[in-house]
C-alpha cells in the first residue's frame, strides 16, 4: 500500500489470507497483493485506517485559550490534523496543536461565557471524527509564556523563558507547582533545565519565574544548519488551586542546530620562539636557499568524522624560466588528521633538493589537497584553495673546477708539468668548450682546447701538459694561465679561472695534493635493496690507494646514520635497511693517506614512493635509478595506497596484465572482453553487472588477479612463455566458447547427453532442410507468394542470426530466439556444434582445420548432391541428363543442380561467417591477437599462410563468387522468358530471380551483398556498440533502398494486390531487425540492467522479444498450410501411411489449387505462371516429364513421376513409349503434307499462284512467315484440351510456343 509492504502476513486458505498494516491514517488507500510476481489488477481494493473518535473534551478559559481533546486514532503526523470548533452558526480552527498522551490540544482564541457550549470535530488526513460538544462552567487559568512551536538554539547557546500566571489571585493556602523535566532525542548529548520546580503561591502569583534550558554540542561540522539533536521540555503543572485543576500537560520542542564551520587552516611560525603565530589560508612567498628547508604548520578547524589526510601538491610556477626543473619534497609527505589530533597543529617542512645546475630564482606553488570522506568538511575546505608559495634561491655558481694545487711549477727548459681540469662547478646544458692561455709566449700548453661534454661536467679529469721554453731565468719566475669557457648554456659564456706557473731555474718541484674523487654514481644492484656505488679520480694512482666511503640513508648532511668502510676498489656494493623505492641512500667518497683529499660531493637523490598521489600515481623504479619517476596510474589498474609502488599494482576487475609482472619493467593492461573472466582488484564501474542470485558481486570483491577459473577460464596457457592465458579468454577442459564475440565460456553437458544433442541436431538439419529443398523442387522453380514470403522470412533469420554474432551482451530471452530463427535459416556447426568433444584440443588448430573443410566443403557439396541425383536416375531407369524427347522436361542433373542453389543459398551466412573467421583478432599490447584463440598472434606465421591460402580464396570464391556467378546465372535466365525451354532455366535458377518484377532481377544479389557487408562488419570492429552503429546504417539503407526499388512490383503472376502486401512484410521484416540491431547499444552500455537501468531495461526487453515474437507468430500465421502438411506427413509416417492425412491434404491441395488455375487462365494467358504445371498439359501433343513434380491432378498417363513405385513406373514406361509413338507418327504426317504442298507450288503455273494470292486474300487468316533466308516456316496453331488455351507447333522444326509468333497468319489448312 503506497509502496509500502505488509508483515506478518499468513494465508489461512487459497482465498483468505491475513497481514499486520503498516501504521497511518486516511482512507480509500489502493491495495495491490503480489503473489509469485504477479500482481493484482483490481482497482477497487482499498484498505481505510479507522476514523479518529472523540472521548471527551476540557473546555477553555472564558477569555480563550486551550482546550484540550481526549481522542484516538489520531496519528503522528501533526500536519495532517484539523480541528474545528463551531457554536452552531459559524465554525473557527483550533491552533497551534499538540499530540499529548491521551489526545491532542490545541488554542481557541474565541471567548466564551458560563452556559455556552462549542462542538468540536477533528480530521485527520481527510477522515473526520464524531462530533463532540462541550459547555463552559467554571472560568479556568493557565500559565502563560510557555514558547509554542518548534524553537532552535546553537549548540553550547541556552533557551531562557518566563512563565507567569493568567489569573493570578490564588485562593490562600493553594498553590500552582510546575515540574519541569528535560529529555533529549540523541544518546549521544543530553541537555538540562533549571531549576526542576517552579511554584506559585497567594503572595508571588503575580510574578513571574524564569526558566533556562542549558544544551551541549561538539567540534562536528555537521553541516550548515543541521540539527545535532532535538530536546523536550516537559511541563507538568499540579494545582490545589481549582481554577488551575484541569491545566494541560506543555512540551516545548527545541533543536539544537550546528554553529562549526570546517576548514583547514595554514599556520605561520614565529623565527624567533619558533612558535605558531597565525592561521591563514595563504602563505608565502617564503624563501629558502637551495638545498634548505622551511616549515609552516597544518591544523583543522573542526573535528572530522573521518581521517582527513593532508596531501601537498608541489609545482613549479616559473618552469620556463628556469634551466633545469629542481626538487622540492614535502615531509612528511602527507599529513593525517584523525578525532584525537584534529586540533593540533602538525609540522610540514617543505625541504629542496641540492642539484647542481646554476638556475634563476624557483618559485613553486604547493597546493593541499584535502582527501576524506567527511563530505562537508571536504566541500568547505576546498572553497578556497590552501596554498603556498616558495621561493628558492640557487646557490650553485657555473664555473670551472681544477685541481686543488694552485701552482703548476716548471723547470726551464726541462720537461713539462701537468694540471688536470677536473670538471664543471654546475651541471651544464650543453657541452662547454676550455680555452686555455699563457700571460707569455715561452709557456706552452698542450692541449690549448678542451671540450666537456654535459654528460661528463662532474668528472671531465681533463689533463693538460705546462711547459717552459729555455729562456733568459736570473731567477724563479711566475707566469698566468687564463682558462675560459664558451657554450650555448648562457651560464658558461665567458667563465674564467686562472692558474699561476712558477718557472724555475733549478729542476726542483714540489709535492702535489691528491684532488678529491669524483661525484659518486649509484646504479641499482640484483635487487631493490641494493646499491652499487662507483666513483673516479684524477692522476696516477698506485695500486695501494685507499678510498673512504661513507653512505647515509635519508640525510644527505651526513649527520645521523652514516655507515663507513674503507676499500682500495673504485667500487662498493651497499645493502639499504629499506627497499630503495622508499627511501634514498647518499654516498661521498675521499682519497686517504698522509694527506686526504676533500670529500667528493654527494651522490644524487632519486625520486621514492611517498613523493607520489597517493591515489593517482605510483613510482616507476624501472631501470636506473636517474629513470625513475612517478607515473600516471595505468588505465584498468589499482593504485590507491601510501607509497605505492609497481608491485603494489594490481589490476581491476574485467582487467589483465599485458606483461608479467617484473619488479624492474612495467606493463599496460587490456580490458577482457568478458569481465567476470578477469579477477582483480575491485572495481565499481562493472557493480550490479556481472551478478546471479546464487554468488556474490565478483566485481566490487578484492581479489589477486587470476582467472576466473570458478566459472571455466583457464589460467594455464602452455602456448606462452609465461604460461598465461591471454586476456583470461581460453576455457577450460569441460567448458566451450559461446558463439558472439563476448569470448563467454559455458559448461559442456556430459558426454553421453551431448552426443545425444549432436545426433538430434543432425537429424533435426537434415530434417528440416530436406523438407525446405523438396518443398521448393515441388514447385518447380517458380515463386509463387507463399513462397516469397518463405525467402523474405529465410532473409529475416538469416540477417537476425547474424546480429546474433556482435559483441553485444544480448540478455538471455533475445539469445533463445536467435538460436531458434538461426536454427531454421541457414546450415552451419552452431546447429550440432561439437565443441564440448574437443576441449582438450587448441582452439587455433580447430580454426584452422575448420578454414580448410570450408574450403573443400562447396565442391564436396556439389558432388555428393550430384551423386545423389545421379543414383536417383539409376534406380529408376532413367538417364541422368534425359530431358524428354523434345527436351523441354527438367532432367536429374537439372535436380541436382536446383538443389545445389537452394542449399548453397542456405549456406551462404555460414560461408560468409566462416570466410572472415581468422580476420577477426583483437589488439592487445599493441599486437593483434585471434578472437577465437588468444594465444594465436594474428598476421605472422602460421597464421598469415592460412590467410593467404584459405580466407582470401574463401572471400574470393564465397563471399564475392557465388552471388557474382548467380548474377551471371540469373541474367542468362531471365533472357529466356519468351521461350518455350524456360522452363528448365526456371527450375535451375527460378528462385534467384521469379520473385522479383523484370527491372528488379537482381535484387537477390543486392541482398546477398547486405548479408556479407553485415558479416564484414561483425567480422572488423571489436566493439558492439560500433557494430550496432554500422548495423543500424545497413538496415536503415536497406529499408529506404526497398520501399524506392519497389522489387516486387511487375513479378510475373504476382497481382499488384500481392506484390503490394509483399512490399509491406519485406520492410517490416526489416524494421524489426533494424529496432532489434538498436536495441544492442543499450544492452551492450547496461549489461544485466544494472545501476538503477532495471525497469527502462525491462521495458526495452519486453517491446524487443515482443516485437521479435509478434513477427514470427505472423509468419507462422502465413504459413499455416505448410506446417499442415508437414505435420500430416510425420504423423502419416509415423503410422506407416494408415491414417491417409497425406493423401487426404494432396487431394483438398489439388481442388484449391484448380479453383486457383482457373482464376490466374481468365486473369493472364501466360506460359511462365509456372511452366512444370502448364507444359504438364502438352503430354498428347509431346512427352513432357519432371523427375520431381507430382501430379497436381493430372491423369497419370500424361506424365512420368519419378517418384513413383518401380512397377508404376514400367506402365508408365509402356505409356510413355506409345505417346512417343503417337507423335512421331504425327510428325512424320505433318512433314509429308508439306512436301506433297511444296511439289505442287513448284509445278503449278503462275496463274495458279496468282489464284492463290488471291485466295489468301480473300481469307486474311491464311498465312506464312518467310525467315531471312527466305525459306517458309510453317507454324499451326493447336488447342490443348485441358487448359483450353491456344499454343503453336513448327511442322519443320518441332519447336512449341504458348505466344503467338510474329507475323503469324491464320490459315485454312491448319
Amino acid at each position: 500500500m503506497n509502496g509500502v509492504q505488509w508483515l506478518g502476513i499468513v494465508r489461512r486458505n487459497a482465498s483468505y489470507l491475513t497481514a499486520r498494516s503498516p501504521s497511518g491514517t486516511g482512507a480509500q488507500h489502493p491495495v495491490s497483493i503480489s503473489v509469485d510476481g504477479i500482481v493484482s489488477v483490481n482497482d477497487n481494493l482499498t484498505f481505510s485506517y479507522l476514523a479518529p473518535n472523540i472521548s471527551s473534551v476540557t473546555a477553555p478559559p472564558f477569555r480563550g485559550g486551550t482546550v484540550q481533546v481526549q481522542a484516538n486514532e489520531l496519528g503522528t503526523d501533526v500536519g495532517k490534523i484539523s480541528v474545528q470548533i463551531d457554536d452552531g452558526a459559524c465554525s473557527q480552527d483550533c491552533t497551534s496543536i499538540e499530540l499529548v498522551t491521551n489526545g491532542l490540544q490545541c488554542v481557541y482564541s474565541l471567548q466564551g461565557a458560563k452556559g455556552a457550549c462549542r462542538g468540536v470535530i477533528v480530521a485527520v488526513n481527510g477522515q473526520q471524527s464524531n462530533r463532540y460538544q462541550f459547555c463552559y462552567d467554571v472560568d479556568t487559568g493557565e500559565v502563560t509564556g510557555l514558547p509554542r512551536g518548534l524553537q532552535s538554539v546553537n549548540e553550547l547557546e541556552s533557551l531562557q523563558y518566563t512563565v507567569s500566571l493568567s489569573l493570578p489571585e490564588l485562593e490562600v493556602g493553594t498553590n500552582v507547582q510546575i515540574q519541569l523535566s528535560a529529555n533529549s532525542g540523541s544518546n549521544d548529548y543530553v541537555c538540562t533545565v533549571s531549576p526542576l520546580t517552579i511554584s506559585f503561591y497567594a503572595a508571588n502569583g503575580t510574578a513571574s519565574q524564569q526558566i533556562s534550558v542549558l544544551t551541549v554540542g561538539n567540534f562536528i561540522d555537521e553541516g550548515h544548519g543541521a540539527t545535532m539533536y532535538t530536546c523536550s521540555i516537559r511541563h507538568v503543572i499540579t494545582s490545589t488551586d481549582p481554577q488551575y485543576s484541569t491545566h494541560p500537560e506543555r512540551t516545548v520542542d527545541l533543536k539544537i542546530v550546528n554553529d562549526d564551520n570546517a576548514d583547514v587552516k595554514l599556520w605561520t611560525i614565529n623565527e624567533e620562539d619558533n612558535t605558531y603565530d597565525y592561521d591563514v589560508k595563504f602563505v608565502g612567498p617564503l624563501s629558502i636557499p637551495e638545498g634548505n628547508m622551511v616549515a609552516y604548520g597544518v591544523r583543522l578547524d573542526t573535528q572530522p568524522r573521518a581521517d582527513v589526510i593532508i596531501f601537498p601538491n608541489i609545482t613549479l610556477n616559473n618552469a620556463d624560466k628556469v634551466a633545469a626543473h629542481p626538487i622540492l619534497n614535502a615531509e612528511p609527505a602527507y599529513l593525517v588528521f584523525g578525532a584525537s589530533n584534529w586540533s593540533t597543529i602538525q609540522r610540514l617542512e617543505l625541504r629542496s633538493g641540492q642539484d647542481n645546475i646554476d638556475n634563476d630564482k624557483e618559485r613553486f606553488q604547493i597546493l593541499h589537497n584535502v582527501i576524506t570522506t567527511d563530505t562537508v568538511l571536504f566541500q568547505k575546505s576546498t572553497v578556497r584553495p590552501i596554498l603556498t608559495v616558495l621561493d628558492v634561491t640557487d646557490d650553485d655558481t657555473a664555473g670551472i673546477v681544477l685541481e686543488d694545487n694552485a701552482l703548476v711549477e716548471v723547470n726551464e727548459g726541462v720537461g713539462n708539468q701537468t694540471f688536470r681540469i677536473v670538471g664543471l662547478a654546475t651541471q651544464s646544458l650543453h657541452d662547454v668548450t676550455i680555452s686555455i692561455s699563457a700571460s707569455s709566449n715561452l709557456i706552452v700548453v698542450t692541449p690549448s682546447t678542451i671540450v666537456v661534454e654535459k654528460n661528463d661536467w662532474q668528472s671531465a679529469n681533463k689533463v693538460v701538459a705546462v711547459a717552459a721554453l729555455d729562456g733568459d731565468y736570473d731567477v724563479t719566475t711566475n707566469f698566468d694561465l687564463t682558462i675560459r669557457s664558451s657554450s650555448v648554456d648562457p651560464k658558461y659564456v665567458n667563465k674564467t679561472e686562472r692558474k699561476t706557473v712558477i718557472v724555475e731555474v733549478n729542476d726542483q718541484g714540489r709535492q702535489i695534493a691528491p684532488p678529491r674523487p669524483g661525484k659518486p654514481s649509484l646504479n641499482r644492484g640484483s635487487s631493490l635493496r641494493t646499491v652499487k656505488a662507483s666513483w673516479s679520480s684524477s692522476g696516477h694512482l698506485s695500486s695501494s690507494q685507499a678510498f673512504e666511503v661513507q653512505w647515509s640513508e635519508g640525510d644527505d648532511t651526513f649527520a645521523t646514520g652514516v655507515t663507513s668502510v674503507t676499500t682500495m676498489l673504485s667500487s662498493i656494493l651497499i645493502n639499504s635497511s629499506q627497499p630503495l623505492t622508499l627511501n634514498v641512500v647518499y654516498v661521498r667518497v675521499r682519497m686517504v693517506g698522509k694527506l686526504p683529499s676533500p670529500w667528493s660531493p654527494v651522490s644524487n637523490m632519486w625520486q621514492i614512493a611517498k613523493q607520489c598521489h597517493v591515489t593517482q600515481q605510483y613510482l616507476n623504479s624501472s631501470g636506473n635509478f636517474d629513470r625513475w619517476r612517478c607515473d600516471a596510474c595505468p588505465a584498468g589498474a589499482w593504485c590507491e595506497g601510501l607509497e605505492t609502488t609497481w608491485e603494489d599494482v594490481k589490476p581491476l576487475f574485467g582487467w589483465w596484465r599485458n606483461n608479467i609482472w617484473r619488479e624492474d619493467a612495467a606493463s599496460n593492461f587490456t580490458q577482457c572482453s568478458y569481465p567476470p573472466a578477469c579477477l582483480g582488484a575491485r572495481n565499481f564501474a562493472f557493480k550490479g553487472k556481472y551478478t546471479s542470485p546464487e554468488e556474490e558481486d565478483v566485481a566490487i570483491v578484492h581479489r589477486n588477479e587470476s582467472c576466473n577459473t570458478a566459472r571455466g577460464y583457464a589460467s594455464v596457457c602452455s602456448r606462452r612463455g609465461d604460461e598465461r592465458c591471454r586476456l583470461c579468454a581460453t576455457c577450460g577442459i569441460g567448458y566451450r566458447r559461446l558463439d558472439g564475440g563476448s569470448m563467454q565460456c559455458a559448461v559442456c553437458p556430459p558426454t553421453e547427453a551431448n552426443w545425444a544433442l549432436m545426433s538430434v541436431g543432425v537429424v533435426a538439419v537434415f530434417a528440416v532442410v530436406a523438407f525446405m529443398v523438396v518443398d521448393h523442387m515441388v514447385s518447380g522453380g517458380t515463386i509463387d507468394v507463399p513462397n516469397m514470403r518463405q525467402i523474405i522470412v529465410i532473409n529475416y533469420f538469416q540477417l537476425t542470426y547474424m546480429i546474433a554474432g556482435t559483441n553485444v551482451a544480448w540478455p538471455d530471452a533475445l539469445k533463445i530466439i536467435f538460436d531458434i530463427e538461426g536454427a531454421v535459416s541457414t546450415i552451419g556447426e552452431h546447429l550440432f556444434n561439437p565443441a564440448c568433444e574437443l576441449t582438450t584440443i587448441p582452439a587455433a588448430e580447430i580454426m584452422y582445420s575448420k578454414q580448410i573443410a570450408y574450403l573443400l566443403v562447396l565442391p564436396g557439396l556439389v558432388l555428393l548432391l550430384k551423386a545423389l541425383w545421379w543414383l536417383l536416375a539409376k534406380c529408376q531407369g532413367r538417364g541422368y541428363r534425359y530431358r524428354g524427347v523434345n527436351r523441354r522436361s527438367p532432367s536429374h542433373k537439372d535436380g541436382s543442380v536446383a538443389t545445389i542453389v537452394y542449399v548453397v543459398y542456405l549456406l551462404y551466412p555460414t560461408l560468409c561467417r566462416q570466410a572472415f573467421a581468422l580476420l577477426i583478432c583483437k589488439k592487445v599490447d599493441g599486437l593483434y591477437y585471434l578472437e577465437a584463440d588468444m594465444q594465436e598472434q594474428c598476421y605472422v606465421g602460421r597464421h598469415l599462410h592460412y590467410v593467404l591460402l584459405c580466407t582470401i580464396p574463401q572471400i574470393a570464391l564465397h563471399v564475392v563468387g557465388l552471388p557474382l556467378k548467380g548474377l551471371i546465372a540469373t541474367n542468362r535466365a531471365r533472357k529466356k522468358r519468351a521461350k518455350m525451354h524456360f522452363s528448365i532455366s526456371l527450375f535451375r535458377y527460378g528462385m534467384l530471380y521469379s520473385p522479383y518484377g523484370p527491372k528488379r532481377w537482381f535484387w537477390e544479389a543486392v541482398i546477398a551483398s547486405r548479408k556479407a557487408m553485415i558479416v564484414l562488419v561483425t567480422s572488423l570492429f571489436e566493439e558492439g556498440v560500433e557494430e550496432v552503429h554500422w548495423l543500424v546504417l545497413f538496415l536503415s539503407i536497406s529499408i529506404i533502398g526497398n520501399i524506392f526499388s519497389q522489387p516486387y512490383i511487375g513479378a510475373v503472376g504476382v497481382p499488384q494486390e500481392d506484390a503490394l502486401a509483399l512490399q509491406r512484410f519485406d520492410s517490416l521484416s526489416l524494421f524489426v531487425l533494424l529496432v532489434t540491431a538498436w536495441s544492442g547499444v543499450y544492452f551492450d552500455i547496461n549489461q544485466k540492467c544494472g545501476n538503477g537501468q532495471g525497469a527502462v531495461c525491462s521495458m526495452l526487453l519486453v517491446v524487443v522479444v515482443s516485437l521479435n515474437i509478434a513477427f514470427l507468430c505472423y509468419c507462422l500465421y502465413h504459413f499455416r498450410s505448410k506446417i499442415g502438411s508437414a505435420i500430416y506427413f510425420v504423423v502419416d509416417l509415423v503410422n506407416c501411411g494408415k491414417t491417409k492425412m497425406v493423401a487426404n491434404r494432396r487431394k483438398q491441395s489439388q481442388r484449391q489449387n484448380s479453383r486457383v488455375k482457373r482464376k490466374l487462365a481468365e486473369r493472364q494467358n501466360s506460359a511462365h505462371m509456372n511452366p512444370l504445371v502448364y507444359r504438364a498439359t502438352l503430354v498428347k501433343e509431346q512427352v513432357f516429364e519432371n523427375p520431381v513434380h507430382l501430379s497436381n491432378g493430372l491423369d497419370q498417363s500424361m506424365l512420368e513421376n519419378p517418384l513413383r513405385w518401380k512397377k508404376q513406373q514400367k506402365k508408365a514406361a509402356a505409356d510413355a513409349e506409345w505417346e512417343k509413338k503417337v507423335v512421331e507418327m504425327r510428325m512424320i504426317r505433318s512433314k509429308s503434307n508439306a512436301n506433297r504442298r511444296d511439289r505442287i507450288k513448284k509445278a503449278a503455273s503462275f496463274k495458279l499462284e496468282a489464284k492463290r494470292k488471291k485466295k489468301k486474300q480473300k481469307h486474311p487468316h491464311v498465312g506464312s512467315i518467310t525467315n531471312e533466308k527466305g525459306n517458309a516456316s510453317k507454324w499451326t496453331k493447336a488447342l490443348d484440351p485441358v487448359s483450353g488455351n491456344n499454343y503453336y507447333c513448327n511442322i519443320e522444326t518441332g519447336e512449341t510456343v504458348w505466344e503467338r509468333p510474329s507475323g503469324f497468319k491464320e490459315s485454312l489448312d491448319t
